[in-house]
């Protein structure tokens, strides 16, 4: 990382977590204010859904609070489609975003490893 680069934000991948039927895949991420409204989470999105996709995921999962509209926007932009609300274990509620990635296994949208990288919002 050259010294006029910054952190974006950040995205996360769960193979397995609490909550998760086997091929689920958990997508969770994050922008810091100046980066937002770019487009820069959903393309962030799309590139792990299709890394997780390679990686053998069957559908990809993206929890939000139902007060961000933001996050929600970024998951329907993506592909993913609402699911079933849950309560987490502290008791807050999330609304589930989710997306087939078998699709994504079939199409030349999916992204190598390689190009996954690229992702890392810096």
């Amino acid at each position: 990382m050259g010294t006029d680069e910054v952190l974006g934000g950040t995205i996360d991948l769960r193979f397995a977590m609490a909550g998760l039927a086997p091929g689920q895949v958990n997508v969770a991420y994050g922008l810091y204010p100046p980066w937002r409204g770019r487009g820069l989470a959903t393309r962030a999105v799309l590139l792990a859904s299709g890394y997780a996709a390679a990686e053998g995921g069957k559908e990809a999962v993206i929890r939000v609070e139902p007060e961000n509209a933001a996050s929600a926007a970024v998951a329907r932009r993506s592909g993913f489609i609402p699911g079933k609300l849950t309560q987490d274990e502290d008791g807050t509620r999330l609304d589930w975003y989710v997306r087939d990635l078998r699709l994504d296994a079939r199409s030349d949208i999916r992204a190598s490893p390689s190009r996954a990288a690229s992702a890392d919002l810096a």
